[in-house]
């Protein structure tokens, strides 16, 4: 009977040791995260976007962002006028850390074209076929042009040409519109995007 009933404290000292190694487990289990460093090369962040899985994020230039993020497939996309788009497709493993380097390439500017008497650029004609043009700003020896136009409901919109030197004729690189994204002006020639972001025709996302 004694024998029972040692063997029964043992039994019963057992179980609270091990109820309290699965409650201490339970407390400090590692979380469910990994974390993230992206090394920014850009000389800075003026009229930059970053987007991580669609969410807005603020990055520094020239030192590693740190975060961390629960695991699984992320995808960071940044837009800054005058640059070319960047994007890159990663994966956030448990406990380990993810490396993206972010190096902003600059969009190259349009070679000038010599303009000679002979093979003199043409003004953008005023009116074209839905909207008539009232106010021209030209770029690269007039190979470029930011130009303003009148749609037929009166309203104001803006249009991207390019003279088309093959065809001698100008064509429409960027619709009438009366704003631009970030990703419009990120595909024109360096000096055309910076005129068209400092005169305030960029809309941004300030959301979160």
């Amino acid at each position: 009977m004694q024998r029972q009933r040692i063997i029964l404290i043992i039994l019963g000292f057992i179980s609270i040791i091990l109820l309290g190694v699965g409650v201490w487990k339970g407390t400090h289990r590692q979380p469910n995260t990994g974390n993230l460093t992206i090394n920014l090369q850009v000389p800075d962040t003026n009229n930059m976007t970053a987007k991580l899985n669609d969410q807005k994020v603020t990055l520094t230039a020239g030192v590693a962002n740190n975060r961390s993020l629960a695991v699984g497939n992320y995808t960071l996309t940044i837009a800054k006028v005058g640059y070319k788009n960047f994007t890159a497709r990663f994966a956030i493993t448990k406990g380990q850390t993810t490396q993206v380097t972010a190096a902003l390439l600059r969009v190259a500017p349009v070679p000038t074209q010599a303009i000679t008497p002979g093979n003199k650029i043409p003004d953008v004609p005023a009116v074209q076929q839905d909207f008539s043009i009232t106010d021209n700003q030209y770029f690269y020896d007039k190979t470029w042009d930011f130009a303003t136009a009148t749609l037929p409901d009166g309203t104001i919109a803006y249009i991207v040409m390019r003279y088309n030197d093959s065809t001698q004729a100008w064509e429409t690189v960027i619709t009438p519109s009366t704003i631009f994204t970030p990703e419009d002006v990120n595909t024109l020639p360096a000096d055309l995007a910076n005129y068209i972001q400092q005169n305030g025709y960029v809309l941004y996302d300030v959301g979160n």
